[in-house]
């Protein structure tokens, strides 16, 4: 018994065995990222182009006028997009938003860490230029 017992720790000694969690450490999402050099991806509290009016009153500065405002251009752009033949049209940047009268650069700069646009977020409020 003592013989099985001692050439079972040397085969796993000598093959380097070690638990799971020691060979093969889990990284975090930010070290692989970092690994990657790619900034970590932040969560989205909001996508644009998928919320409902009421998910939209979450938004600083949005009221309800401003939410409808926003709904109302949007499938008004998905409308017309749609009798064009083209694919479905969705807000792509702030400077989409923008373009809505009463979003401003104000309500970006407060709602800018929040918002995505198609699943991926967007942190500027520039409209024009490089």
């Amino acid at each position: 018994m003592k013989y099985l017992i001692g050439l079972t720790f040397i085969l796993m000694v000598g093959c380097g065995s070690q638990p799971q969690a020691e060979s093969s450490p889990a990284k975090s999402p930010s070290a692989q990222t970092a690994q990657n050099n790619q900034p970590p991806t932040q969560k989205c509290q909001l996508d644009i182009n998928e919320a409902t009016q009421m998910e939209m009153l979450k938004m600083d500065g949005v009221g309800e006028t401003k939410a409808k405002a926003i709904i109302n251009y949007r499938r008004s752009k998905r409308s017309e997009a749609t009798k064009n033949g083209d694919p479905k049209w969705n807000f792509n940047s702030w400077v989409d938003v923008m373009a809505i009268e009463g979003i401003g650069q104000t309500i970006c700069e407060k709602n800018k860490s929040k918002i995505c646009f198609n699943g991926r977020p967007s942190f500027g409020c520039k409209t024009s230029g490089p």
